[in-house]
C-alpha cells in the first residue's frame, strides 16, 4: 500500500495496531503525526503519540491553508493550471522538509512564483511581493531558499516592458500590448541581450518616441539610438 501523501510505502505498526507511513509520519485511521515512536516506557510513548497527533493537525492545516493562499491567487497572478498543480506539488516538499514551517501565505507566494517559472509563464513580481526585503526575510528557512528560482532574461524583459508600458500610458500613450510577442523573439535569439536593451526594442518597434522610451526605460537618448543601430536586424 502506497501513501496517498508522500508515495512512500504504509507498514503495520503493531504496537498501536496501526497503518502508517515511516516516511511522512501519517496514520491511516488517525491524523497525520510526526513523531517517531522512540520512548521506554508505555506512559511516555502515549504521551508522545497524543502530542505528536495534536501537532501533526496544525502542521496539515498548515498544508491546507498554504494551498488555499496559491489556489485564491488563480486568475489574480497567472490563469494556467500548471502553475497551481506545480505550486501545490512545491508547498508539499516545504510540508515534509521544513521545521517550524514558513507562514503560510509567504511560502505560498514564492511557491506561485516559481512554479510559475518552472511552467514559463509571467507573473509579475510586484503582484506577490511588495519588495525584495520581503522576499528576502524567507530566505532564513533552508527548504524556501531551495524553492526560489532565479527569474529568467524573457522574465526580466517582459516585466521591463511591462513597467514601461505603465510609465507611457501615465503620459498619455495608447500601448498596443501585441507587440509582447517580440519579447520571446528577441530573448531567444542568442545574442545574450540584457533585459533592459529587449525592452527598449520592444518599445522602438512599437512606434513610441527615443525620447519617451529613454524616461520610460531609464536609460539615455544615446543608449537608446545605439541599440536600435546595432540590433535594428533582429526585428
Amino acid at each position: 500500500m502506497k501513501c496517498s501523501y508522500c508515495g512512500g510505502e504504509v507498514v503495520y505498526d503493531s504496537e498501536f495496531s496501526e497503518w502508517v507511513c515511516p516516511a511522512c509520519g501519517v496514520v491511516y485511521d488517525s491524523s497525520p503525526i510526526v513523531d517517531d515512536y522512540q520512548y521506554s516506557y508505555p506512559a511516555f510513548v502515549y504521551y508522545a503519540k497524543y502530542r505528536a497527533k495534536r501537532r501533526g493537525e496544525v502542521f496539515y492545516s498548515w498544508l491546507l491553508e498554504a494551498t488555499g493562499y496559491a489556489k485564491s491567487m488563480s486568475g489574480v497572478v497567472y490563469s494556467s493550471d500548471c502553475v497551481f498543480e506545480t505550486a501545490v506539488k512545491l508547498l508539499h516538499d516545504v510540508y515534509y522538509s521544513e521545521r517550524p514551517l514558513p507562514p503560510a501565505e509567504d511560502t505560498a507566494k514564492l511557491a506561485v512564483l516559481a512554479a510559475s517559472r518552472l511552467c514559463s509563464e509571467v507573473v509579475s513580481f510586484e503582484k506577490l511581493f511588495s519588495s525584495t526585503r520581503e522576499l528576502g526575510r524567507l530566505f532564513r528557512y533552508k527548504s524556501l531558499r531551495k524553492l526560489y528560482i532565479p527569474p529568467s532574461a524573457r522574465e526580466l524583459a517582459l516585466n521591463q516592458v511591462l513597467r514601461a508600458a505603465k510609465c507611457l500610458e501615465e503620459r498619455g500613450a495608447r500601448v498596443d500590448y501585441s507587440v509582447l510577442e517580440l519579447v520571446d523573439k528577441l530573448a531567444g535569439s542568442g545574442r545574450g541581450l540584457r533585459p533592459r536593451t529587449i525592452a527598449v526594442l520592444v518599445l522602438y518597434k512599437a512606434g513610441y518616441s527615443v525620447g519617451d522610451i529613454a524616461e520610460c526605460t531609464g536609460v539615455s537618448v544615446h543608449a537608446v539610438r545605439g541599440a536600435v543601430k546595432k540590433y535594428s536586424a533582429l526585428f
